[in-house]
């Protein structure tokens, strides 16, 4: 008897394992060899990029569940609201892209994608954008990433805490925050990284001339660039989070080159042509411009399918000129989520290929301002909208001092820098006017978290903006493990704003504030620095409620940098300030002592009669 109990109850703890083991099948079960993201999904539609499919294989075959289904078992057992199959003639070794229509808004789906040779079967899950709201009480959440340097540190630590954090939010699963989507703010690869970065090799002059010599040299370096997104996004730890909920990517440098900016594509593009220069640095030159037409395109083929289709057949990368391209097929884009409006801007390829000099002040092609500005007031006419504006490099952040400094040392151009100030401070006032409609600014880049708050000086009578920096999903793409920035960000972030304080004390004196310099129509107020791994979470709720600042940050590993971030912590801007005011104020004490000595033992003393 004692032994029957024993395996029945044996038999229970092995149903119950099988049953958590199935019940993580569909987000955490990878026995496939492809690649998957899910690109944007709207109410009633979502595309899926799919890569790395087997040339044996002939036929693709997309199975579309509308379900609550947790484990395979179950799945299995569902009858699929579409079946699709698309047959695998197309031998362009590119991502391609399957669209999914009419499907119902508000809806969880879980897509079975099957290849026939050999046999493969991969899951991808999603929950498209709710329609008008029903009464019901909802919360949705978007991730916020960028700066994914796994080629280089192969560190996972995070990625796989994301796609946990994914995984737990599924409303299938009994939670009450339902994961839409995540955003990508650039630098989704590192080209010039680890050992698999892409080295500029001179190519010959003569060779270029020669059509079929440069198109094999462009193939090689298309096919390094693949080989790269391939690594990244295809490792299993990315498969997790980009095989759930929506993608949405804007690029950065590291796309294609480190500091990828107007002088860097001006260089490649402009100075082969400089009979001064010597014959192998124009060599060098000639080869960087083929490095910048393949990374572009790879990013065409990687990111800009996940939202839209693109004309493989009519646009050739290696002759047709890059600027025609960015401009006719722009890289900025808006997502619309019921009353949440998420728009993504490029301050990094649209003013690379600016054409006309006069343009360089302005931070964003005409094109592209009008493109938000059109967006802003439609959504400001709509009514109780909430519109969150993302920008590979955070808009309000480095001053002109700052950025100075990481052009010099960095050859960068960051939006702070003198040159683009007029372009920021036209969007700064675009921004203004369109307040309360934007509740966040989210920026990445910089290889750090910071919560912060943009806000105008005197003249205007809007409030503050909400800034989030969120930038550094692996070790290797985090500000604590280079030397160099932990002072250069310990200034921008704790010591400028005293100077802020001080600058404003001065304007204050008659005499002073008509000869200090024009200040920033904004000045930045920080809530938290922090220089290790992380990411973003933003949530809106049913009522309306949107919330922002449930950073998630991963420990450091080192005591030092625990060191670096207690001083980080412990020295805010208020009490840095209460400090120079108590080292002022001792300072004028001793001197006023000092003065006051060396007066009295000048006064000689009165004789007595």
């Amino acid at each position: 008897m004692a032994q029957s109990v024993l395996v029945l109850l044996l038999c229970a703890w092995l149903h119950a394992t099988t049953s958590t083991t199935a019940a993580q099948s569909i987000a955490k079960d990878l026995n496939d060899s492809l690649l998957l993201v899910v690109g944007d999904v709207t109410s009633s539609s979502a595309r899926i990029l799919y890569d790395q499919v087997p040339l044996s294989a002939s036929m693709l075959s997309v199975q579309v569940h509308k379900t609550m289904a947790t484990t395979l078992e179950a799945l299995a057992g569902s009858t699929p609201a579409q079946t699709l199959d698309r047959p695998l003639t197309d031998t362009a070794s590119r991502p391609r892209v399957i669209t999914l229509r009419d499907l119902e808004p508000g809806r969880r789906y879980v897509v079975q994608l099957s290849i026939n040779e050999p046999k493969q079967q991969a899951t991808i899950m999603f929950h498209t954008a709710r329609a008008q709201s029903d009464g019901e009480a909802w919360t949705d959440r978007v991730v916020v990433v960028s700066c994914d340097r796994f080629v280089d540190d192969h560190d996972d630590v995070l990625m796989e805490r994301i796609a946990s954090d994914i995984e737990a939010h599924d409303g299938a699963l009994g939670s009450s925050t339902v994961h839409f989507g995540t955003a990508h703010l650039g630098d989704q690869i590192y080209a010039d990284a680890g050992e698999l970065s892409i080295k500029v090799v001179p190519f010959p002059l003569k060779d270029m001339k020669d059509d079929k010599k440069r198109r094999m040299r462009y193939d090689a370096v298309l096919q390094q660039f693949r080989g790269i997104y391939r690594k990244t996004f295809g490792r299993k730890a990315a498969q997790r989070v980009l095989r759930v909920g929506a993608h949405w990517m804007i690029p950065d440098d590291h796309e294609i080159v480190n500091n990828f900016n107007f002088e860097l594509v001006q260089k490649a593009f402009q100075a082969p042509h400089n009979s001064l220069l010597s014959e192998s640095e124009r060599e060098r030159l000639v080869a960087l411009q083929l490095h910048c037409r393949a990374g572009l395109q790879a990013y065409y083929e990687f990111q800009y399918q996940l939202y839209h289709d693109f004309p493989w057949d009519n646009v050739d990368f290696l002759e047709d000129a890059l600027g025609d391209i960015i401009r006719t097929y722009p890289v900025y884009f808006a997502v619309e989520l019921q009353q949440l409006k998420l728009l993504f801007l490029d301050v990094r390829f649209d003013r690379s290929f600016f054409d006309q000099r006069e343009d360089l002040p302005k931070l964003v092609s005409d094109q592209q301002r009008q493109y938000i500005n059109g967006k802003l007031q439609s959504w400001s006419q709509e009514g109780e909208n909430i519109a969150v504006v993302f920008a590979s490099m955070p808009l309000f952040f480095q001053s002109a001092f700052s950025a100075a400094i990481a052009h010099i040392v960095e050859h960068e151009t960051y939006p702070g820098m003198a040159e683009q100030r007029p372009g920021l401070e036209d969007l700064f006032q675009l921004f203004q006017r369109s307040s309360p409609l934007i509740r966040l600014l989210v920026g990445g880049d910089l290889h750090m978290l910071a919560h912060s708050r943009v806000c105008p000086r005197e003249g205007f009578n809007s409030s503050c903006l909400d800034q989030l920096i969120t930038s550094g999903v692996t070790n290797g793409s985090t500000s604590i493990q280079d030397p160099k920035l932990i002072p250069y960000y310990y200034f921008i972030t704790q010591l400028a704003p005293v100077f802020e304080i001080a600058y404003s004390w001065a304007r204050l004196i008659p005499l002073l504030s008509s000869l200090l310099p024009r200040s920033s129509p904004w000045y930045i107020e920080y809530d938290r620095v922090f220089l290790g791994r992380n990411y973003g979470i933003l949530e809106l709720t049913s009522d309306g409620n949107f919330t922002w600042a449930q950073t998630v940050t991963e420990p450091y590993n080192e005591v030092y940098q625990r060191r670096v971030q207690f001083v980080i912590d412990a020295s805010t801007p208020e009490v840095v300030a209460f400090v120079v005011l108590l080292i002022a104020i001792f300072n004028v004490s001793i001197t006023y002592l000092v003065v006051l000595k060396c007066c009295t033992t000048r006064i000689p003393k009165r004789k007595t009669q």
